[in-house]
């Protein structure tokens, strides 16, 4: 009999020890899926902070890039009107173009064949030359102010120095159709002249 008990007393504390373990196991799991959740959450919680970081800054630079490219096509419309009278901020992207001859210098019937520019977008400024007390130069807006073209007229009524950088005259013609000769109007005809054909659109 006294055999017996100690069996069965042995197979309970047995039984118990292993009621011990399996609780102690769940226990330890229960704490290690909080820790995993609690991480994970700490995690998601700073990709959302960085995402709404990375989203200011983008509106940020959007809004800085709008806003001065609308001053920018504000400055070349009121110039196409009235002419440029104070300096312009540096523009960090630019294309210079020159035609080379041979001759040294033009003047008058020296000028050499007219190089042509043209553009459908971006910001042209155009610059007579400072020989005289005129300072003529004003800003074309391409695609916005229709097909521009800038180029240098053979024939006297101005005085310069070849080769050169510098744009002398603009022409501007409207598209408007696609047939024969589009509907246009000449805002300067012949050579530069003077003040009165710098004309903006």
């Amino acid at each position: 009999q006294k055999e017996r008990e100690g069996e069965q007393l042995q197979q309970q504390r047995s039984e118990a020890a292993k009621v011990r373990r399996a609780q102690q196991q769940c226990k330890a799991r229960l704490i290690q899926e909080r820790r995993v959740a609690r991480a994970e959450a700490r995690v998601a919680k700073a990709k959302e902070k960085a995402n709404q970081a990375a989203k200011r800054a983008q509106k940020k630079r959007s809004q800085k890039a709008e806003k001065l490219l609308q001053s920018r096509i504000k400055l070349a419309k009121k110039d196409a009107k009235q002419g440029s009278k104070h300096p312009r901020k540096p523009i960090k992207k630019k294309k210079q173009v020159a035609e080379a001859v041979s001759s040294g210098e033009g003047s008058g019937a020296a000028s050499p064949p007219p190089p042509i520019v043209l553009f459908l977008s971006g910001l042209a400024h155009i610059t007579l030359p400072e020989r005289t007390s005129l300072n003529a130069s004003h800003d074309e807006l391409g695609g916005a102010d229709g097909l521009v073209l800038a180029l240098d007229v053979a024939g006297t009524g101005h005085v310069t120095t070849y080769p050169s950088d510098e744009p002398t005259v603009s022409v501007q013609l409207p598209l408007a159709g696609s047939e024969g000769v589009p509907a246009h109007r000449v805002l300067g005809a012949g050579p530069c002249a003077g003040e009165g054909q710098v004309v903006g659109g």
